[in-house]
């Protein structure tokens, strides 16, 4: 998944937050720290990327397991910024 940064400021302290439409187990995840709690997932910035740059992306991901139709995230929320969310699948 890729976090983008499409305003005029630096995006500091960065937080990401979505609902996933049914249950799933996240096994893996990489360039952020991810929890989970029921559906929602949240991700907060590594040390590393804590600071996102205007016209500029965190890139990160993970590993899930789910039962039946693949979890289409919803409610995606960066805390005070106006937020979109894409899906793109790989196989």
């Amino acid at each position: 998944m890729r976090l983008a940064n499409t305003g005029t400021q630096p995006l500091v302290n960065w937080q990401l937050s979505w609902t996933e439409s049914n249950d799933f187990t996240l096994s893996n995840s990489w360039s952020g720290t991810f929890s989970v709690a029921g559906r929602v997932v949240t991700v907060l910035p590594m040390s590393w990327n804590t600071s996102i740059a205007p016209n500029s992306a965190v890139e990160m991901g993970m590993q899930m397991a789910y039962q039946g139709s693949k979890p289409l995230p919803t409610n995606a929320l960066v805390p005070g910024q106006a937020c979109t969310i894409s899906v793109v699948t790989s196989r």
